[in-house]
């Protein structure tokens, strides 16, 4: 059991290193003006972000329970706080100790969190999964989440930084009830163990893959917007934040992963959660100056794409947890470039 523990963080560390490279990767081809360079880089990126990253994820759920795994999704905060500034530096990422304690906060109560969660870890079959997601405690939480999003979607209306925290705030927790993910990889793992694929015959686990794929494009969406306007280290402090705050409740609540702790073990286990939401208050109080300025924005995309006058923001880069939708609209403009023939052309400024 603790080898598949060890493996299972091993593979979701691996996954967030790949995360943060893949994503950087696709993001620094927006300044590049060699052709063949950026085809290769980019092409690179989305290899990773699109094929490898989303299979090492998915793997690590398959060894140890969520609220174990989930948490270590933060190191893409620190990775991402230490190379913005290097990688990034067309977004006037700055680095100060402040938002490496906000990070620190954040990843040390995500590891403490993981300490100690779940000591053991079960596969649940088809009729388990109805069970747990038909329990009472499980649809209330559906809905207290529901009424959580919608209330959050109405803040994105205001400006300045709580228009930040409520984009990456209901991206995090769309993206975050990995559980979904996690059922459908459990069954998975039966049918080809048992060589027996009855499950797949029933709605449950179709509707579990239906969840995770309108989650995650949803969380995408609001993702996207947020790092059109607001820094990376800001934005992904808060979404990985929400992120794992949401996969560990929807452990707990949904899937029952906390009912066999002790007393003092859950108590510990949600007081390192709290780190976490510190964290997120501490760099949405200390990241004074979050907005991107209009002069960084470098590139146009084609009229054909978004109509005439129509400008996107190089600050496209998204979660790990939302990979294969992430690069979307930075392959459908690279798309459009191509048939408009810009395709290897520097790109051109803003107007205004």
């Amino acid at each position: 059991m603790a080898n598949q523990y060890v493996l299972g963080i091993g593979l979701e560390v691996t996954a967030a290193a790949l995360g943060t490279v893949s994503k950087q990767m696709i993001a620094s081809t927006e300044n590049m003006r060699r052709p063949r360079l950026k085809r290769g880089v980019l092409g690179m990126g989305i290899f990773l972000n699109v094929l490898v990253g989303p299979l090492v994820d998915a793997t690590a759920y398959a060894f140890a329970p969520q609220t174990v795994i989930a948490p270590f999704a933060s190191l893409d905060v620190i990775f991402n706080a230490c190379t913005a500034p290097l990688t990034l530096q067309w977004q006037g990422e700055r680095l100060t100790w402040k938002h490496l304690l906000a990070a620190l906060l954040v990843t040390g109560g995500a590891s403490l969190a993981a300490v100690f969660g779940q000591d053991e870890s079960s596969t649940l079959d088809q009729f388990e999964l109805n069970r747990q997601l038909l329990r009472w405690h499980s649809l209330v939480y559906f809905i207290v989440e529901g009424v959580v999003v919608m209330i959050a979607v109405t803040l994105i209306k205001r400006d300045g930084r709580m228009k930040g925290l409520a984009l990456g705030g209901v991206a995090g927790v769309l993206m975050g009830n990995v559980f979904l993910v996690k059922g459908f990889v459990g069954l998975l793992r039966i049918a080809i163990s048992d060589d027996d694929w009855s499950a797949f015959e029933t709605p449950t686990p179709w509707v579990l893959l239906f969840g995770a794929v309108i989650g995650s494009g949803l969380g995408t969406f609001f993702m996207q917007s947020g790092l059109r306007k607001y820094k990376g280290v800001y934005m992904v402090t808060i979404f990985e934040g929400m992120h794992i705050t949401t996969a560990c409740l929807s452990g707990d609540i949904v899937m029952s992963e906390m009912s066999q702790s002790s007393w003092r073990q859950y108590l510990l286990y949600w007081a390192s959660i709290s780190c976490i939401i510190g964290g997120i208050a501490l760099i949405n109080y200390i990241s004074t100056d979050v907005e991107l300025d209009v002069d960084s924005v470098i590139g146009v995309v084609p009229s054909s794409f978004t109509g005439p006058g129509s400008y996107r923001h190089p600050g496209m880069i998204m979660s790990r947890s939302s990979s294969v939708y992430s690069i979307t609209s930075m392959v459908a403009a690279a798309s459009f470039r191509a048939m408009d023939g810009t395709c290897d052309e520097p790109l051109r400024d803003a107007p205004g």
